[in-house]
């Protein structure tokens, strides 16, 4: 009976053992084994394993903690960042409609600097013109009026006064087709 008993108990043991085995991962129960030995009763390695992976959870969630805070502190930097980026995005986008604005302007302005030069040099050649041709056709009038008095007065000597066409208003100035 004896034997019996404990070749039962023996079963039960290793019932116990396989159980634990299967149970417990394979790095806690060498940790197991190492912290209690060889020869400790089933009993012993089940409450070493259960008190490593306790200790195990409670390290595993203080360093899932430690990630989720820091993955928090690094989301809310991303964040700023991405304010910071969306505000500078902002006012360079300003910054381009301004000096957008400045360069047009600045063409405009150099456009109206240039129409002006171009008007400005036509006047004056206009006037350049009128001086040239105005000796000439003053001569010719003078001339001309010179003779027809001499043929109706005779050669009395009157003064006579010449009339100096305005070649300065628009669609005047004579023989150019300049309008």
């Amino acid at each position: 009976i004896n034997k019996k008993f404990q070749a039962l108990a023996n079963d039960d043991q290793l019932w116990k053992a396989l159980t634990i085995k299967e149970s417990i991962p394979t790095h806690v129960m060498e940790d197991t084994r190492l912290r209690c030995g060889d020869t400790s009763t089933w009993q012993k390695l089940l409450q070493t394993a259960n008190e490593i992976m306790r200790e195990n959870e409670r390290l595993v969630q203080g360093s899932f903690s430690q990630m989720k805070v820091k993955i928090d502190q690094v989301r809310i930097a991303l964040e700023r960042q991405t304010q910071v980026l969306e505000e500078t995005q902002r006012r360079l986008e300003q910054l381009s409609g301004r000096l957008t604005q400045m360069e047009d302007r600045g063409r405009a302005r150099e456009l109206e600097r240039q129409r002006l030069l171009v008007k400005e040099e036509q006047r004056l050649s206009d006037d350049r013109w009128c001086k040239q041709n105005w000796t000439r056709v003053g001569t010719m009038e003078q001339i001309r009026l010179e003779a027809s008095l001499e043929l109706e007065l005779g050669s009395d000597g009157a003064e006579t006064k010449i009339i100096k066409p305005d070649c300065h208003e628009p669609g005047k100035n004579i023989d150019r087709g300049v309008e």
